[in-house]
């Protein structure tokens, strides 16, 4: 397997910290951005393999990155919300939908084991 790209959008810097370097360690090549708008602009520019997304961010919500990603194209983009906002699950329905809701209470260590779903090792 190559490298496979992950796109963490979080507009606090804590949780783009932590998340990239767990994903790191796991061998992923981990993109970040602060914003809604950063996140579009950067699954464009950046064609991740996958994105990890905040639901609420500063401006705008986690429907217009996967909105976004949707739109690309190419390929299925797994898409995995990772908020402590329970109205997040509303991006699991609807023409642009995330794959799944994981709630930031849940154990941090069981994102890499998500992604491992999406791409077997």
């Amino acid at each position: 397997m190559g490298e496979k790209k992950v796109l963490v959008v979080d507009d606090e810097l804590v949780w783009r910290k932590l998340l990239s370097r767990l994903f790191a360690a796991r061998g992923y090549s981990v993109v970040t951005a602060a914003s809604c708008a950063e996140g579009v602009a950067a699954a464009a520019r950046e064609r991740p393999d996958c994105a990890v997304v905040d639901f609420n961010l500063g401006d705008g919500d986690a429907g217009e990155v996967c909105r976004a990603l949707r739109c690309l194209g190419e390929k299925h983009i797994p898409v995995i919300i990772f908020s402590c906002d329970p109205a997040a699950s509303r991006c699991l329905s609807g023409d642009y939908a995330a794959d799944l809701v994981v709630y930031k209470d849940s154990p941090i260590s069981r994102l890499p084991g998500l992604m491992d779903f999406f791409f077997p090792r």
